[in-house]
């Protein structure tokens, strides 16, 4: 059976490995001699959980504000959706069935990313890149509850799991009602449970 599996495995596929660990000389060429592998999949049949009341959760990631990649005409469409002010009735009834937003990583640049990462900046300031942000997010309607997870350009250790961006960096989005939180970490929106 170990053997069937491991010829239908894929690249970048999750596996269950049990077995023993040689760490080999000085623990460089380490084998794992493997009595059970398993492929990890999602089961078929679960019945979510479902929330009583008819709403949509938004998801947006890597915004990168400061940076020049970050797309403000884009941002600035997406306000205008959420506020009912972009499309026709449908798009309209779309946009106020958005109870929560999910900010799954990357909001801004951060700083010291990367090398040379100052020539992609235009806020090289990692506290006026969380200022902007407060200022575009502020623009989204009060009705709407935002979720924030930290990512590999917050202010944070880049290993998972990451904790919530620190609030001397992000003070300003918990002022206007900003969730902060760690990544990966569960959300309860309307009693429904989501892995972020």
């Amino acid at each position: 059976d170990v053997i069937n599996t491991a010829k239908t495995i894929i690249n970048d596929q999750m596996l269950y490995v049990h077995g023993e660990y040689n760490p080999g000389k000085q623990g460089k060429e380490g084998i794992i001699f493997s009595s059970v592998i398993s492929k990890i999949d999602i089961p078929t049949g679960l019945k979510p959980n479902l929330s009583l009341d008819p709403l949509s959760i938004m998801l947006i990631s890597d915004t990168h504000i400061g940076s020049r990649e970050f797309e403000e005409k884009l941002w600035d469409k997406m306000i205008a959706f959420l506020n009912g002010n972009l499309g026709n009735k449908n798009l309209r009834e779309t946009a106020g069935k958005i109870k929560y937003i999910i900010i799954n990583g990357d909001l801004v640049d951060g700083v010291g990313v990367y090398p040379n990462q100052q020539e992609d900046l235009i806020i090289g300031d990692i506290y006026k890149q969380y200022e902007k942000a407060a200022s575009l997010i502020s623009k989204i309607p009060n009705y709407i509850k935002i979720f924030y997870s930290s990512g590999n350009h917050e202010p944070v250790r880049n290993a998972i799991p990451r904790p919530a961006v620190p609030k001397k960096y992000c003070q300003a989005l918990i002022d206007i009602g900003v969730k902060i939180v760690g990544n990966p970490c569960i959300i309860e929106t309307n009693s429904v449970e989501t892995l972020v």
